[in-house]
């Protein structure tokens, strides 16, 4: 159990009515995760229940009311407990990329609506980018990935808008993302 009551911040500020619903859903699942203890000590067996019950949420959370920009993805965070965790709704329009990046926790998406593709790469010793793998995730299915992991989501449904939950933990005070430990 974590020694500490985080600060909890529900986000449902967008065009149109959040169902009530959905909102007690995110708090089950908030209240549920707060009791996992730290998570930047969290084995595979917790990432793997963390990305089952994200998927369960995908799986339920509306989709059509949520928006993106033509120039940049959209992310809207649901619920943030500083220092632990946070949970986002990332949209892509079709063809639309993240730029590759890291994260300095772990973490876990799974997709709503449309689909997202999921590109991992590795950086070479010249500092290049190389793809090594690519994957398809239709609604209600995801994937994790560790910390310093690179990767690009993107939005692989040419017909829809893709909309996906984001789960991410918060490392340590004094980690660094590979990008981080690059720019010294």
């Amino acid at each position: 159990m974590q020694s500490h009551t985080p600060v909890v911040e529900f986000n449902f500020a967008r065009q149109g009515e959040i169902f009530e619903q959905e909102l007690q859903i995110i708090r089950r699942f908030a209240a549920w995760v707060d009791t996992l203890g730290p998570l930047d000590q969290a084995g595979p067996e917790v990432r793997l229940q963390v990305l089952a019950a994200v998927r369960s949420l995908a799986r339920v959370f509306k989709g059509s009311g949520e928006k993106a920009s033509m120039q940049d993805y959209g992310r809207r965070v649901l619920h943030h407990a500083p220092g632990s965790w946070s949970l986002a709704v990332i949209t892509l329009q079709p063809g639309q990329k993240t730029e590759p990046h890291d994260h300095s926790g772990w973490g876990c998406a799974a997709t709503v609506q449309g689909i997202e593709r999921n590109r991992r790469f590795v950086r070479g010793s010249r500092g290049s980018l190389y793809l090594i793998s690519e994957r398809d995730y239709l609604p209600g299915n995801g994937y994790y990935f560790h910390e310093n992991e690179i990767h690009q989501p993107e939005g692989a449904d040419p017909r829809q808008l893709t909309v996906a939950l984001h789960f991410l933990t918060e490392a340590p005070a004094g980690s660094q993302s590979q990008a981080e430990a690059g720019r010294e």
